[in-house]
């Protein structure tokens, strides 16, 4: 596997992260969302360290931004941690080619970790995301557990709400976890 740097996004970063959102989204799901967040979240890419290209994307949508959307079927307030600060992280995108079951999940850990360090070094305690049912077991690795019953999103269909609390421990056995497989 190819040396891969993560790291936050930078301005001159955003075309080529939204070019690879737009192609994941429209070759998979056959749209691509749009919420108005994009310039108001943080993206965080994994680039390729030789070639520097961009190959996996994700982004976190901070607290300022609440309600998210998803808290019209889900209440979250109880879930917080007390004092906390809740962010939603999403559009986590990976180049086809490199979607190989172990490489995949190092690089989504990988941008997991980022997300998350970056996200308690602001305040933010917990992650919030909304995923396909399909994709719940893959989450449930990295620590997220499921916030009631599926509901239907008008723009995503059938949906999972899943909540983690950020813990540096927790990160680093799962990252330990996975790079031994």
């Amino acid at each position: 596997m190819d040396k891969i740097d993560f790291a936050v996004a930078t301005a001159s970063d955003m075309g080529e992260v939204l070019a690879l959102q737009d192609a994941v989204y429209r070759s998979e799901y056959g749209f691509v969302p749009d919420d108005g967040l994009d310039d108001r979240a943080i993206h965080f890419v994994g680039r390729l360290s030789e070639q520097g290209v961009i190959i996996a994307t994700f982004r976190l949508v901070g607290p300022e931004c609440r309600p998210f959307d998803f808290e019209v079927a889900v209440n979250v307030e109880g879930l917080v941690s007390p004092g906390g600060s809740a962010a939603t992280i999403g559009r986590l995108c990976l180049d086809p080619v490199y979607r190989a079951a172990r490489t995949s999940m190092k690089i989504h850990f990988g941008l997991l970790d980022l997300g998350s360090r970056y996200a308690l070094s602001k305040g933010i305690t917990d992650f919030f995301l909304i995923t396909y049912p399909r994709l719940v077991n893959f989450y449930r690795k990295a620590g997220f557990r499921v916030c009631g019953e599926s509901f239907d999103h008008p723009k995503w269909g059938v949906v999972s709400v899943m909540h983690s609390k950020l813990d540096i421990e927790r990160l680093e056995t799962s990252r330990r976890d996975t790079t031994r497989k």
